[in-house]
């Protein structure tokens, strides 16, 4: 872009996904869109940012973006590192622009497509494109991490944080955990015997057992523990208000 006299204002704005280790810091982009405008005799007025938040997420359910384009005026620049910072789909991308270039009558700059991008037909053909990559990219992503998740599982290898009620985590493998087990067999017999909620937990406090951290049982822990192995405990809870 070449050097005038006047001196371009900008909004700048930053984003990184829920899952951080796929892209930089709001700081570290901050630095890098600074850099560019004063590359380019361009103004920064305002620095907006949304942290852990997915490039898929519509335009006003980011307050960040939301308030870089309140802020956005005429023939001023909303400046992101790259396209996928600002939107991973292209409906969210078509949102954002239409209201960039249709409502507000600005313009978008991308550091690392180009700087400045057209407006024209074009230029918004092509980065429809690569919106419609970065978004096969996503879901290919995702897939190929819920086929690993569900091999990891077929495997009897613990998912996530969350260890099943009546298993151990030992290694990295679920293991079956035979105190838990014998609490999980009597609140089913127990369940099974017509007993609510509320009954079930005063039977378990009444021969000394606890929860998992070591609490005393409630109905709805219960309920909770009933939900996760396929009973509701809705009619449970019924019987437990008649208790």
């Amino acid at each position: 872009m070449e050097n005038t006299n006047i001196m371009i204002k900008a909004v700048l704005y930053a984003r990184y996904s829920p899952r951080r280790e796929e892209s930089d810091s709001i700081q570290t982009q901050m630095a890098d869109l600074h850099a560019w405008c004063e590359r380019n005799d361009v103004v920064p007025i305002l620095c907006c940012f949304d942290p852990a938040v997915s490039g898929t997420v519509r335009l006003r359910k980011r307050p960040g973006l939301s308030s870089a384009l309140d802020h956005l005026k005429k023939d001023m620049y909303l400046v992101v590192r790259n396209l996928h910072r600002m939107a991973r789909g292209l409906g969210a991308a078509i949102e954002i622009e239409d209201e960039v270039y249709k409502d507000i009558k600005a313009q978008l700059a991308s550091i690392e497509d180009g700087g400045v991008l057209g407006s024209d037909p074009n230029s918004k053909f092509a980065r429809h494109i690569k919106y419609c990559v970065h978004e096969f990219q996503r879901v290919e992503s995702n897939q190929r991490t819920s086929r690993r998740m569900l091999q990891l599982q077929a495997e009897g290898r613990a998912m996530g944080g969350n260890v099943p009620f009546g298993y151990s985590c030992e290694d990295g493998m679920l293991v079956p955990n035979e105190d838990e087990h014998d609490i999980l067999d009597l609140v089913t017999e127990l369940r099974a015997s017509g007993l609510g909620c509320r009954r079930i937990a005063r039977k378990l406090n009444e021969k000394g057992l606890t929860t998992r951290r070591d609490a005393s049982w409630s109905s709805s822990a219960v309920q909770h523990l009933l939900k996760k192995h396929g009973d509701t405990g809705e009619s449970g809870s019924k019987s437990s208000a008649q208790a």
